[in-house]
């Protein structure tokens, strides 16, 4: 008795239509240096307000921010700029983009930023390139990292868990002689 092909082959196709959940962005873990030398402008930045919009037929939010620190570039303290990344939610509808960095107003952040084509900036590697102003208990000053949800980095984290913002400021200019 000779069976038909029929049921295989349409359980073949059935499970090619179904739904994948993808796990996650690979990246490739940056070093200070390296994203320092790949950006255009490293600030620290306070959020003041963000959007979500339609952009060449895609999500993205947009970040209105203030520079209260210039440490490469051409940005200068009081500069209001704004930042783009992909995703957000507008009209209802959500994309979200494993390893795109997020803003929130009244955010205290530092960012390595290059020339953004669907606005004047984007976030130089993904959330690789924003961190975050944490105190702690003393009120000393330090950086540190959220936005690495969705985010696998194969080779191990490329910048210190406690960076303080004047080591920072070093390393990005120390960068700079050494790799321009």
């Amino acid at each position: 008795m000779r069976r038909s092909p029929l049921p295989c082959g349409f359980a073949i196709v059935f499970a090619l239509l179904l739904p994948v959940r993808a796990g996650g962005t690979s990246m490739v873990p940056q070093t200070l240096d390296e994203l320092s030398t790949k950006s255009d402008a490293v600030v620290r930045v306070t959020t003041l307000a963000t959007r979500s919009e339609w952009r060449n037929r895609v999500i993205v939010t947009i970040a209105r921010m203030r520079v209260t620190d210039a440490l490469l570039g051409t940005l200068a303290p009081g500069q209001v700029i704004e930042v783009t990344t992909l995703g957000g939610v507008v009209d209802g509808v959500e994309l979200r983009v494993p390893g795109a960095p997020h803003f929130a107003a009244g955010e205290d952040d530092v960012l390595f930023l290059g020339p953004g084509k669907l606005a004047d900036w984007q976030v130089t590697d993904l959330a690789q390139g924003k961190f975050e102003v944490v105190r702690d208990s003393s009120g000393r000053e330090f950086l540190g990292r959220r936005d690495m949800e969705g985010v696998e980095l194969p080779l191990g984290g490329a910048v210190p868990a406690r960076l303080g913002i004047e080591n920072l400021r070093q390393r990005v200019r120390g960068a700079l002689r050494v790799g321009r």
